[in-house]
């Protein structure tokens, strides 16, 4: 049997609580098609192969967050030279572009400010889908579009598909690491969407993010939750609780004006 991970967590990666109790340890095994195991249909069950890998979650006795216990410490430097962003946008797949203009449209557009000339980041942006969104949504409507991405690939990709450099940009930054944001100017909204659970110090990120968001600024993010229909998956380690984001902003001076569960993921709104 093989423990998945090399890096223990002292702390809760949300409320940096030492108050951290081993949940579960579990294999899992990936079953197609779907099988009916006592009277309910799933394609995930515990298996009892002692070769398997299993995952082990810790959870938050302060904040009630949920985490992988040990996790992967060499994900991050991994991740650096990852092409899947870009190798993904190189497809030209119409259905996954609809998708991001789907999410853009519904999670993005009703909150960006009701101001003239918005400066955007998006802060782990791919290959720039929800920039390009915007960038299309309102021509005129952006004094600056930036992307913040990990991997040099996928700012590469943004940087080279981008209609105009001066406006539309990305820049190769790592989040998890303290000031690394420090010199950019401030932007009036911010997006965090499907990153949140991959981030190894999301209370370093978000402090990071907090920094550069202009005062009035709003900042939209997702973050995994437990429940909600959507199954623990050792791919998005961190379940974040609505105690747990709601204490975190509140360190960081956010004022939360939405927050709400839907699909298995906290979709909020907050602003400085």
């Amino acid at each position: 049997m093989i423990t998945f991970g090399d890096t223990h967590r002292e702390h809760c990666p949300i409320c940096a609580s030492s108050n951290v109790e081993k949940l579960w340890t579990i294999p899992f095994s990936k079953i197609a098609p779907p099988v009916k195991i006592n009277g309910a249909m799933t394609s995930m069950a515990p298996i009892l192969d002692v070769d398997s890998t299993v995952y082990c979650y810790s959870s938050c006795g302060s904040c009630q967050s949920i985490f992988l216990d040990p996790y992967d410490g060499t994900a991050r430097a991994a991740y650096k030279t990852s092409r899947f962003h870009a190798t993904e946008a190189a497809k030209h797949d119409t259905a996954r572009l609809q998708g991001y203009q789907n999410q853009y449209d519904n999670w993005i557009k009703p909150h960006l400010p009701s101001i003239p000339k918005i400066r955007m980041l998006d802060a782990g942006c791919g290959a720039g889908e929800y920039l390009l969104c915007a960038l299309h949504d309102r021509p005129t409507g952006f004094a600056g579009l930036m992307g913040v991405e990990l991997s040099k690939h996928s700012v590469e990709t943004v940087n080279s598909t981008s209609p105009n450099r001066v406006l539309l940009s990305a820049q190769q930054l790592d989040l998890d690491e303290p000031g690394s944001l420090a010199h950019l100017a401030a932007f009036d909204f911010i997006v965090l969407s499907e990153v949140f659970e991959h981030l190894e110090f999301p209370r370093v990120a978000l402090a990071n993010l907090a920094r550069v968001l202009a005062t009035g600024g709003k900042m939209f993010f997702t973050a995994q939750c437990p429940g909600g229909n959507l199954p623990i998956r050792p791919a998005e380690p961190i379940y974040t609780s609505e105690v747990g984001l709601h204490r975190l902003m509140q360190e960081l001076g956010l004022t939360v004006l939405i927050s709400k569960m839907e699909a298995g993921r906290w979709k909020t709104v907050v602003q400085k």
